[in-house]
């Protein structure tokens, strides 16, 4: 991960994936401001054009390996940032002020993991092990 800032002021989305996939904020799209109310779909089809997609979490879990979280600022504005497990790793607007709280996380995965029956053959047997 190499740490981008934003460029504008309403780009934090943008320099946080260019931070996780080692690219340039120019390399990646400015999804709300160039697509408006369909940036949604427009994001989810960039991830898909590298191997990857969005898997979006309505509560902040501590996770290992690297996530966005999105929540709210000192600044009274919506923000995106860049955690790793219960840290926050990156704010990519200038104050580095980072979130007052975390309204939802994004793990940034790989499309084959993402498949159901890959998912659950890495999930912890209920049965109880032993003798």
């Amino acid at each position: 991960m190499t740490p981008r800032d934003q460029l504008e002021d309403d780009d934090c989305l943008r320099a946080c994936l260019a931070s996780i996939f080692d690219l340039t904020a120019l390399d990646v799209p400015h999804f709300v401001r160039d697509h408006g109310a369909l940036w949604n779909a427009e994001f989810k089809d960039w991830l898909a054009g590298r191997g990857f997609e969005c898997v979006a979490f309505d509560n902040h879990y501590p996770r290992q390996g690297v996530y966005l979280a999105d929540g709210w600022t000192d600044r009274d504005t919506p923000h995106m940032t860049v955690w790793r497990g219960t840290e926050m790793i990156h704010d990519p607007h200038p104050s580095k002020a980072g979130l007052t709280n975390i309204r939802r996380t994004y793990w940034i995965m790989p499309l084959e993991l993402s498949k159901p029956e890959v998912m659950f053959l890495s999930t912890p047997s209920s049965s109880p092990q032993g003798g």
